[in-house]
């Protein structure tokens, strides 16, 4: 008896080595297309004296910033008071998903968050609340949780509603229905205020504007609120006025060269130090709270695409072309061409341009600053920037750099077969510093890189389908039916838990030409769980695969980010484990969102329509 039970014990052991140790294989072979080298344009300003940037410099150090009674009583409330100290504030979109990584990674480094979650557009001023679970997962987990002051805005659809804006502010009973829905939206988002950002008004709109502020702020005072607004440098905006109005006033010092205009430098020195020198003469200094920049645009046929840093770093480094820094100008810049021949010219505002930025504004003695945008920024800038950062600036952070941080995935290629086909590698900057102890060169050494996917299989008027989460007993069945019946094949990618009562099912699935699939043991986000579960993931189910079949799962894909292509490091990892072990990973561009349940008619129009209007990258496979 006592045989038995140790033979038993020791099968089991057995059975959970085969399952804990994964076979490895080397992953497949893929080559890496690069785009047209080109040299950097060269930079614009370089003929500009480097007096008139001391000099714009100066003015702002020189600033004599107007006193409280200047621009009208300060409410002393207790949230105004003890928000009169340095400040670390982010700006985040949640609609952009390097943003959230990059929320979910430096949340503790900030005082204040500003999301992105109001919009107000259209005749009738519809009320938009954005759609941001998982930010607002970040935001209710975080061991620091920062000031929450979401973001209104007049702006949807890639385009600011001027009329909108101005019909509502000019309308008493709009203006107040506005504030009901508003006041309601921040109770229910235990937030501290609000910033206000309507844009491109014109006079008249800027009066009624004031006059909005005015009314928020007994409502925002009853609960302790802020009311803050965010201002443009470069427009005709009386800031004295906007002051009085509110409790901290944004100066949004950016977007000197915009995607809409020319290209050129975003922030060059000399244009912001006067900008923000002309700002601060009218707001108090408590008020101020300055915001800089860090993205980058790419300016291509006539217009510019916003992009963040790394995205930027990527082009860069596809096409031969380091960025150069401008020494005039203070920010970076690159050109090159795309596999078309078309020609971009990309400038940007990193880390090194921000530690020129906060350098001077530390020595004006501002110290409330704000970051547009989280997800944007240059991951170096947070070795500058952030409630945890120091007096003194330590550039040391800039110089280098670890490999993209995982909020961008370099992907090329058409077509839902996925390969990882190369690594992330670091870069490096060499910096060189003027006497005034501002950066007066950057030169890049070694251009970072995050993971490269390489896309394949995409076949003009081809379809592949796709099935995902069975064997079900019950509508797998009728799936094979109707394959049968149109003599159809497809991919079931199966998983462990539900397939292992399932045998017959999937016997019958090889039996009638089907291909097979892995999609994990448990169906968990492997984001989430590391790699020791990720490895159990995979193996459990190719071992139970193997014991009904008698064959091997050589197609793999991720639960939660198949539905197109792994974006964030964190998301490649399980990918690149699976591939080392030898499978294929399949992604999907069209998903029939069945498991929203929007019945039959929905399912069949979420497919066929996104076949045939999608872009021949996304026309590959639906599930």
């Amino acid at each position: 008896m006592g045989l038995f039970v140790l033979l038993n014990v020791l099968a089991v052991a057995a059975l959970f080595a085969t399952i804990r140790v994964v076979p490895v294989e080397p992953p497949l072979p893929v080559a890496m297309e690069h785009g047209l080298p080109r040299p950097s344009p060269k930079p614009t300003l370089l003929g500009r004296a480097q007096k008139r940037v001391n000099a714009a410099i100066r003015s702002l150090l020189g600033v004599d910033p107007p006193t409280a009674r200047q621009v009208g009583p300060r409410r002393a409330t207790a949230v105004a008071a003890a928000t009169a100290r340095p400040l670390a504030i982010g700006f985040y979109e949640p609609f952009d998903e390097s943003s959230t990584y990059s929320l979910q990674r430096h949340i503790g480094d900030l005082d204040w968050l500003a999301p992105v979650w109001v919009t107000v557009v259209g005749p009738n001023h519809q009320f938009n609340v954005l759609p941001d679970q998982k930010g607002r997962a970040v935001i209710n987990t975080a061991a620091h949780r920062p000031l929450i002051l979401p973001v209104v805005q007049n702006y949807a659809n890639g385009k600011v509603d001027e009329p909108g804006a101005e019909s509502l502010l000019a309308n008493p009973a709009m203006r107040r229905r506005f504030l009901d829905q508003l006041e309601a939206f921040l109770v229910s988002s235990h937030a501290s205020g609000a910033v206000f950002d309507f844009e491109q008004l014109n006079r008249a709109g800027q009066s009624n504007y004031l006059q909005l502020l005015r009314e928020a702020r007994p409502r925002f005072a009853s609960h302790g609120w802020l009311v803050t607004v965010a201002a443009p440098v470069d427009q005709a905006w009386d800031l004295r006025r906007f002051a009085a109005a509110t409790d901290k006033v944004f100066v949004m010092a950016y977007d000197e060269h915009s995607n809409d205009g020319p290209p050129g430098p975003i922030a060059s020195q000399q244009w912001w130090a006067t900008a923000v020198a002309a700002a601060v003469r009218q707001i108090p200094r408590d008020k101020t709270i300055v915001t800089i920049g860090n993205y980058a645009y790419d300016w291509h046929d006539g217009t510019g695409d916003p992009e963040n840093v790394e995205e930027a770093w990527v082009d860069a480094a596809d096409s031969d072309a380091p960025p150069t820094f401008d020494r005039i100008a203070g920010n970076s810049s690159f050109g090159y061409q795309d596999e078309s021949g078309h020609p971009h010219t990309v400038w940007m505002l990193d880390a090194a341009s921000a530690f020129n930025e906060i350098s001077v504004l530390h020595r004006a003695g501002i110290r409330q600053v704000a970051l547009w945008r989280v997800g944007a920024e240059d991951p170096a800038l947070w070795s500058i920037f952030g409630r945890n950062v120091g007096t003194q600036l330590n550039p040391a952070g800039l110089q280098h750099l670890a490999p993209a941080e995982g909020t961008n995935v370099d992907i090329e290629g058409s077509g839902e077969i996925l390969r990882i086909t190369a690594l992330p590698t670091p870069g490096v900057r060499k910096l060189t510093f003027g006497p005034n102890g501002l950066l007066a060169n950057v030169d890049f050494l070694q251009v970072p890189r995050p993971y490269t996917i390489t896309r394949d299989g995409y076949r003009p008027r081809l379809v592949a389908l796709t099935f995902d989460d069975g064997p079900d007993p019950r509508w797998t069945p009728r799936i094979l039916d109707i394959l049968k019946a149109k003599n159809v094949p497809a991919t079931f990618f199966i998983v462990g838990e539900n397939a292992i009562t399932e045998r017959p099912l999937l016997e019958r699935m090889i039996r009638e030409g089907h291909e097979i699939g892995s999609h994990t043991y448990t169906h968990p986000n492997l984001a989430t769980v590391g790699r020791t579960q990720t490895l159990f993931e995979l193996n459990a189910t190719q071992r139970l695969f193997q014991a009904f079949t008698g064959r091997t799962l050589k197609l793999f894909r991720a639960p939660f980010f198949g539905d197109a292509e792994p974006t964030t490091s964190d998301e490649v990892l399980p990918v690149w484990e699976a591939q080392n072990r030898g499978y294929v990973s399949v992604g999907l561009h069209v998903d029939s969102e069945d498991w929203q349940r929007p019945g039959v008619p929905a399912i069949i129009n979420n497919v066929v329509s996104r076949i045939t209007s999608g872009p021949p990258v996304c026309a590959g496979s639906s599930g």
